[in-house]
């Protein structure tokens, strides 16, 4: 049946002696009937015959979109199934997984799509798959690892990911994989990229954090001492300010007579010290505790006030115990 142009529903025969494997033929009067049948009768019939072992409908243009149209389960004594280089699109049928006997299947240059399937792990006697030529993706099962494969074509398809380094797969003149450009690994005489590593993403996470904790510690240890000089400063403050006399919610007030009191009438005894714009006087107060310091300033001498306030603003920016600001 190979090399025709056929598109439409196919009535077989099957032929079958004595010395050779049953194959399934279609004559050439039959095909010439059929071409006049309707396009949405382009099914293999599920009449043909269950002892059957070799189906081969190369390059007849089968359009066999999807599963059941591409019924061969019912083949239960199929050892080899050749349907390459027709139109067959959609995804590989379940149904080739009730093939038990199949050895050989070739679905290479169709329009099939997705995933090899997980169903073809049970043909444990299949020697050769070639699926290449196709649109099919995903990962490479690892079950193929596992099969009596002698002959694996996967290649020109957009297959993906990590390539297994046993069985079948660690002979490179038994497999194909070129044209899928997004796998990687394997043994190294395929010549792919090196997968990443799975580990890639914790390792950046690790790295991140290894940087991460030393400058956050770093400047956890900044702000606590920065803290810690901000309360010892307001710790200082308080003992100063607590440190100095209070008089009340006011500041004392004493009269010129209260002075002259707690100066001893400016007695030369209380003198402190004099100098070109006046002199200053030691005063104690009736408390007893209490002690003044009153500075009596000469007028008549020229600058005398200018000095005083000169002296004032130089007191204002002062810090002392026994000054008070006001």
């Amino acid at each position: 049946m190979s090399n025709n142009k056929i598109d439409c529903y196919f009535k077989k025969r099957c032929s079958q002696d004595s010395t050779s494997s049953p194959v399934l033929e279609t004559s050439s009067t039959v095909i010439s009937e059929a071409s006049k049948l309707s396009d949405d009768q382009t099914s293999i019939p599920e009449s043909s015959p269950t002892k059957v072992r070799k189906l081969d409908q190369d390059s007849n243009c089968l359009n066999i979109e999807r599963d059941p149209g591409l019924q061969v389960g019912f083949l239960r004594n199929l050892v080899n199934l050749n349907l390459s280089h027709n139109r067959l699109s959609g995804i590989i049928p379940d149904s080739l997984s009730r093939c038990m006997s199949l050895e050989w299947v070739h679905l290479q240059s169709n329009y099939l799509t997705d995933e090899i399937p997980d169903g073809l792990r049970v043909l444990r006697g299949l020697q050769g798959l070639d699926l290449s030529h196709n649109n099919l993706s995903g990962l490479i099962p690892r079950f193929l690892c596992q099969m009596p494969l002698v002959i694996l074509n996967l290649s020109f398809n957009r297959l993906q990911g990590e390539v297994p380094s046993l069985g079948l797969f660690r002979n490179e003149s038994a497999i194909s994989l070129e044209g899928n450009i997004d796998l990687c690994g394997g043994i190294p005489h395929l010549n792919l990229p090196p997968c990443p590593s799975k580990n890639t993403k914790t390792k950046h996470f690790s790295t991140l954090w290894k940087i991460l904790i030393p400058v956050v510690g770093v400047g956890a240890i900044f702000l606590a001492l920065c803290f810690h000089v901000v309360i010892y400063r307001r710790c200082i403050s308080q003992k100063t300010q607590s440190s100095m006399p209070r008089f009340g919610t006011e500041f004392l007030r004493l009269s010129y007579a209260d002075l002259l009191k707690v100066t001893g009438r400016f007695s030369e005894v209380n003198l402190i010290g004099s100098g070109k714009f006046g002199s200053v006087y030691k005063g104690i107060l009736d408390d007893g505790k209490t002690i003044l310091a009153v500075k009596v300033l000469k007028l008549d001498v020229k600058g005398a006030s200018k000095s005083f306030s000169a002296e004032c603003n130089a007191l204002r920016g002062i810090r002392h115990r026994n000054l008070v600001k006001y």
